[in-house]
């Protein structure tokens, strides 16, 4: 027997059916350029070292689910650490959104970093996955010109103090000494060196009092020549951030530790052959067969710095924001026609070079018929670049509860350019809006609508929508008559146990993931509630304009703010889960509340 959703797709006219691939076509295309990979800093490190492990989406922000893999004979540091922007490559910009690791390995051999799995649009990807090779030293190599293979002979007359003095230090570079609050300045630390070393951070500064933004990846290994004071080094870049200060005064920078294992080479027992294989092969793994080599280890730190931070001015302007840096903004609504209660909303983008992070949502002074809910945030900058450049979008529910016109007057945007040293104030332009009866508009507006592009995409989606939904009915039913495949066959076993609960009841799910601390699955099971709740009570499925469809069925503004906020919560658990436990308890209660 062929199911509904069948018939319904057979049944549509072959031109209507083309029209609507046509009309995708671009969409699809655009859906297929994402790229996601695993990038990895090193293929060959030490038991010592770490590794910094970075899962990539190109060409796409909308990223719905990061599912990671177990990185077996690893030990997670950090992580995982979600960035997004757009990096400039080819002359076109490119969307991105990094999910990274840092790891640190827990014993030798040859490992395999998994691939992740993410969902972009509702599709599902799969990157790649890297081989690394963990030995118990990493692999030396001997100075590139012969003036940096005579740091490492060892002569009699020769201390292993005195080879080692000026030849190998840590330094903290700032770009400036001097910056207003909220102003950045950026941190390089570094390790110079003309010996033959191994070396690994042991003790990473805190920056208290910053906000923090990693420029690179540390311990990257790779190295650069530098001539510093009359004598050239190998320089390797252990870590490099931008600082935005959150409060005045003098702040030090705590510096970096560096442990070096350096190995010398007695100059007497070299001969004429200074390439001696045996000795090589000493140096390589660690061993002194030759009875030529002289390992000394060193710890070194770099000297303290200090920035002098001084406060924004007082003046007309001060406060308001707390941006600092050059700054536009615009305002604007996807369309000005609505009807009266419908949920519609502002949209507020600053644009432009400062501190994005502590920017604070523009005041907006409403007109008295309409109610405005609390505001969401998305950010897109590049943090590879000082001061962060990029743009801040504030998205603000609203809905009017009069016909008429209504006028939006215009945004003002007041911050603080350390350049000129004063504020500065950008507006955009006012909005007029027109609020049409409750209820269903005149052909002609309907007309109107489909029209205007970007209306005429939300009934194409709205059409999605109902094919979706019988094919959903489709594989339910298959699924229950145990004809369904295995529809997590692509996710790690740990998570397969966690998206198959044997319990029925929601809040039991609830309950169980929040008395054992497991936000993950606490906030997974939060959304699937929400979303039955929704659908089963308003009929509301997938993830349209819920708002909306509440406010016309008279639900109270108040429960459908704590709907919002579940669901933003469990959103964004899907992103960062660490720091998720504490609003546990506050979420449970809601849901207990709402869905109880």
């Amino acid at each position: 027997m062929m199911p509904a959703s069948l018939h319904l797709i057979s049944s549509l006219p072959m031109r209507f059916i083309t029209s609507i691939f046509l009309i995708l076509l671009p969409a699809l295309a655009l859906a297929g350029n994402v790229q996601f990979t695993l990038e990895l800093s090193a293929r060959r490190i030490s038991t010592k070292d770490y590794l910094r492990v970075e899962y990539l989406v190109k060409e796409s922000r909308k990223v719905s689910q990061f599912v990671p893999p177990r990185f077996n004979g690893f030990m997670v540091i950090e992580g995982p650490e979600q960035t997004t922007g757009f990096n400039m490559e080819n002359g076109s910009i490119q969307e991105y959104v990094s999910f990274s690791y840092l790891l640190r390995p827990e014993q030798e051999g040859s490992f395999t970093i998994p691939a992740a799995v993410v969902k972009v649009d509702g599709r599902t990807y799969r990157s790649n996955d890297a081989e690394v090779m963990v030995t118990q030293a990493a692999l030396p190599g001997m100075p590139e010109d012969e003036e940096m293979i005579g740091e490492i002979l060892l002569r009699k007359e020769e201390t292993v103090e005195s080879k080692i003095r000026g030849n190998i230090f840590v330094r903290l570079e700032l770009d400036r000494k001097e910056i207003y609050v909220g102003e950045p300045v950026v941190a390089s630390y570094k390790l110079y060196t003309r010996l033959r070393s191994e070396s690994r951070v042991v003790r990473r500064p805190s920056f208290s009092g910053f906000s923090v933004f990693d420029m690179a990846s540390p311990e990257n290994g790779e190295s650069t020549r530098e001539n510093y004071q009359g004598r050239d080094y190998n320089v390797y870049l252990l870590r490099k951030v931008q600082l935005y200060p959150l409060q005045s005064g003098k702040l030090e920078l705590e510096p970096v530790e560096v442990e070096n294992d350096i190995s010398f080479v007695k100059a007497e027992m070299m001969g004429r052959d200074f390439r001696s294989a045996e000795i090589l092969r000493d140096l390589s793994e660690g061993s002194n067969q030759s009875g030529a080599v002289v390992r000394h280890t060193l710890l070194l730190r770099s000297e303290p710095a200090g920035v002098n931070v001084k406060p924004l001015p007082v003046g007309e302007g001060s406060g308001q924001t707390g941006a600092v840096g050059r700054f536009s903004i615009r305002s604007f609504i996807e369309d000005p026609r609505l009807r009266r209660g419908d949920v519609a909303e502002l949209q507020i983008q600053v644009a432009g070079k400062g501190n994005f992070p502590m920017i604070l949502a523009p005041e907006v002074d409403w007109p008295d018929v309409v109610d405005a809910f609390e505001p969401g945030t998305a950010v897109n900058y590049n943090r590879f670049v000082s001061p962060l450049s990029g743009s801040k979008l504030f998205t603000i529910p609203f809905s009017a509860k009069k016909e008429g016109r209504i006028v939006i007057p215009p945004i003002s945007f007041t911050f603080f350019d350390p350049v000129k040293g004063a504020y500065a104030t950008a507006r955009t332009d006012s909005l007029r809006l027109e609020v049409l009866p409750a209820g269903k508009v005149t052909a002609a507006s309907e007309t109107s609508r489909v029209e205007n592009p970007a209306q005429a995409w939300k009934y194409i989606l709205s059409l999605l929508g109902i094919v979706c939904t019988f094919g959903g009915i489709y594989l339910l039913v298959r699924r229950a008559s145990g004809q369904a495949g295995d529809a997590g066959a692509d996710v790690p076993e740990a998570h397969v146990e966690a998206m198959t609960p044997e319990h029925k009841d929601s809040l039991d799910l609830l309950r169980s993931a929040h008395a054992r601390g497991d936000a993950p699955s606490f906030y997974r099971y939060l959304s699937e509630a929400v979303s039955d709740h929704l659908a089963s009570n308003y009929g509301v499925e997938g993830p349209g304009d819920w708002e909306q469809a509440l406010v016309r069925q008279g639900v109270d503004m108040r429960q459908i703010r704590e709907i919002r906020e579940l669901r933003a919560h469990a959103e964004m658990a899907l992103y960062t889960p660490l720091g998720m436990e504490e609003k546990m308890a506050a979420d449970l209660a809601r849901a207990e509340t709402i869905l109880g």
